[in-house]
């Protein structure tokens, strides 16, 4: 459905636009207002949907039946259960559908299309996202028609939660793409002084690094400082402390992994003082990050393992992105073959698990490292690496 809406704008001849639009002038009153109903979902769309947002006296079935027969839309198999679904023929013709509604009308419907999704939430694949898209363009539509009052700055603040919880199970998923873009989308709608704008802002900067795009990083992370001081928030401070050390050992050579394990640590009592659990499992797992990196592997994993036990607990992601750590470590730690052939067939029960969401261990190709050809153990440790059910392509956080 979003995708529908999002791809790259494509020049259509002005002569076919033309005649697509004096095509759909030829239709009735009713077969037009169930067409552009129906363009608002997309170019699949349900019957559900079309009657939730057609007037209550239009007969919607007679004239889904009339424009199948006028060969503007073919049935198609629903993702509603219990419903109907079509889909235009063309997707120009469900464009030149959508073109013809007011911009008004636009925004009301695809707030109405939102509560519609909200309806259907349990059989849909992420609709939050869906729920977001359409409250944002419902925001974005009235923006484009004057300044927004009150209610659209509502619908703005609703659009970034949805987006929000969106992004926090792609990242459990390890899809940090998905994960940038909406978070991105997230901070442009909610206003300057939220709270959870400057949190969005530390997670974006965070992830612009790990992409490497560093002035992208450096710009969330000094917005979100600004407001975080204005504010006086104290949580988003210490995260931002976080965002840095990481950002810093990335990227410049004369940080030490000392000063910034001494940074990580400061900045994990200051989140345990203020409450934040979820920012202090981020410090605890970059505090074994820098332990293990300074050859302290024993108490890295201590560490990861302590985190561990707190975040299944409270943050999915943030556990599942601990026991892919400790996949790493497994590889070079003093773990012997045996313990981490076992252990790992723990964390692969857990990744096939129906009641916990996929781990993004990626594959961790331990078949070039120098050490393995010493491991008696390594055909079945590499089978299990290996394995469907571990791996999670081009989803990998660690490359």
């Amino acid at each position: 459905m979003i995708a529908e809406h999002d791809r790259p704008d494509v020049t259509v001849p002005p002569t076919i636009h033309a005649l697509l639009a004096a095509r759909l002038d030829q239709l009735d009153t009713a077969e037009r207002s169930v067409l552009e109903r129906g363009s608002v979902e997309g170019q699949v769309f349900h019957r559900g949907a079309v009657v939730a947002l057609a007037p209550e006296e239009t007969p919607v079935d007679g004239r889904l039946v009339s424009l199948i027969r006028k060969d503007l839309v073919r049935p198609e198999r629903p993702v509603v259960a219990y419903d109907e679904a079509f889909r235009f023929r063309h997707l120009l013709i469900r464009d030149t559908a959508y073109d013809g509604l007011p911009k008004a009308v636009r925004a009301e419907l695809h707030e109405r299309f939102a509560a519609w999704l909200v309806a259907h939430a349990d059989e849909l694949v992420e609709s939050d996202e869906l729920v977001g898209y359409h409250l944002d363009q419902a925001y974005r539509y009235r923006v484009a028609l004057g300044p927004p009052d009150a209610d659209a700055q509502r619908l703005a603040v609703r659009a970034a939660g949805h987006l929000l919880v969106s992004s926090e199970r792609a990242g459990a998923r390890g899809d940090n793409e998905a994960v940038i873009a909406l978070l991105g989308k997230a901070v442009e709608l909610l206003p300057a002084d939220s709270p959870e704008r400057r949190a969005a802002q530390v997670e974006l900067a965070v992830l612009l690094t790990w992409r490497g795009d560093f002035a992208g990083a450096t710009a969330a992370r000094e917005e979100a400082e600004a407001a975080a001081r204005a504010a006086g928030d104290d949580r988003v401070l210490a995260r931002l402390v976080l965002a840095d050390v990481e950002g810093e050992v990335m990227r410049a050579q004369d940080q030490t992994l000392r000063g910034a394990l001494a940074t990580a640590e400061q900045a994990l009592a200051e989140l345990e003082r203020v409450g934040d659990e979820e920012g202090a499992l981020w410090a605890l797992r970059l505090v074994g990050n820098f332990e293990i990196w300074l050859g302290n592997s024993a108490e890295g994993e201590r560490l990861w393992l302590r985190a561990l036990e707190r975040a299944e607990r409270v943050s999915p992601r943030r556990a599942n992105e601990i026991r892919m750590w400790l996949v790493w470590a497994i590889w070079w730690g003093p773990t012997h073959v045996d313990e981490g052939i076992r252990r790992c067939e723990e964390i692969k029960r857990h990744a096939t698990s129906k009641r916990q969401k996929p781990i993004p261990i990626g594959r961790v190709r331990l078949t070039r490292s120098p050490m393995l050809p010493k491991l008696r153990c390594s055909d079945a440790f590499c089978r299990f690496v290996h394995s469907p059910a571990t791996n999670t392509e081009g989803r990998s956080q660690v490359r």
